[in-house]
């Protein structure tokens, strides 16, 4: 087993949180490395369970205990010591060309999600980020009554332990009731289009702020084409592959800052 490593990482996303038997609930979340650019997971994560004074945000510094996860094979997933978590600074919505420098910096920025699969394929890259040549349809679908069902399950299964290795008491929570989907297309002429649902926590909480509006789905679905519009804004994608399921990727979180100016041409 590696001993563990103080590292600084730049939190870059996290998805809506997931009940674990082991650490009573987990959020994937993904960063990149202050030294190399790389992008990582780092895990467990039991976001409500740290201390006030640990919670991060995302383009938010922490520097924490590291070591590659003995549990996991793919090669950027880490695991942390939770109680070793120090927060930093957080780089501004307003410096968002510093934001894109890390993005744009990292080894994992691919041009589309063939590509990536073909990283996948040849050293196990199973994080990246990419551009997408054209959103092509947002919109909300319910989870099935099945999905709800296992997450009554093993939501019954976790509350009802007396004890836990990791933390205690375990908290309830809200069953997601419905998926992001975005589709897109990528500039790669292998490309047929693409759709996956966004696992970002944000729009989760979006949507759980907005139960008593009638008009809640329009009004998410609105954020998510604003947040994703191509003309204004250069749209980042952030993608990792499932432990369970490595060859089946996922969407993670988005990054979109304005449109960089291209200077010369007249047009921005």
């Amino acid at each position: 087993m590696e001993p563990w490593t103080t590292k600084r990482i730049l939190i870059i996303g996290m998805t809506y949180p997931a009940y674990s038997k082991k650490y009573a609930e987990n959020a994937c979340t993904g960063g990149i490395e202050e030294s190399t650019y790389r992008m990582v997971r780092i895990h467990p994560v039991p976001v409500r369970y740290l201390e006030a004074t640990q919670r991060f945000h995302k383009f938010q510094w922490i520097t924490a205990k590291v070591r590659q996860h003995e549990q996991d094979p793919r090669p950027e997933s880490l695991r942390v010591e939770p109680s070793s978590i120090s927060v930093g600074d957080v780089i501004p919505a307003t410096k968002s060309d510093e934001r894109r420098r890390y993005v744009e910096k990292s080894p994992h920025l691919f041009k589309s999600v063939e590509e990536l699969k073909d990283r996948w394929d040849k050293d196990r890259t199973s994080l990246g980020a990419i551009k997408p040549k054209e959103i092509t349809g947002i919109r909300l679908t319910a989870r099935s009554a099945a999905a709800k069902a296992e997450w009554k399950e093993k939501e019954d299964a976790l509350l009802s332990q007396t004890t836990m290795e990791f933390l205690k008491p375990p908290k309830k929570i809200d069953f997601p009731e419905v998926e992001f989907n975005v589709s897109w297309l990528c500039d790669d002429t292998r490309c047929k289009g693409h759709e996956m649902g966004m696992l970002q926590w944000g729009l989760h909480e979006l949507y759980r702020k907005l139960a008593k509006d009638p008009a809640r789905n329009k009004k998410v679905v609105d954020s998510m084409h604003a947040d994703l519009d191509l003309r204004s804004k250069d749209v980042f994608l952030f993608l990792g592959n499932f432990r369970g399921k490595m060859f089946n990727f996922g969407l993670m979180d988005s990054f979109s800052p304005g449109r960089r100016r291209q200077l010369g041409l007249g047009i921005e």
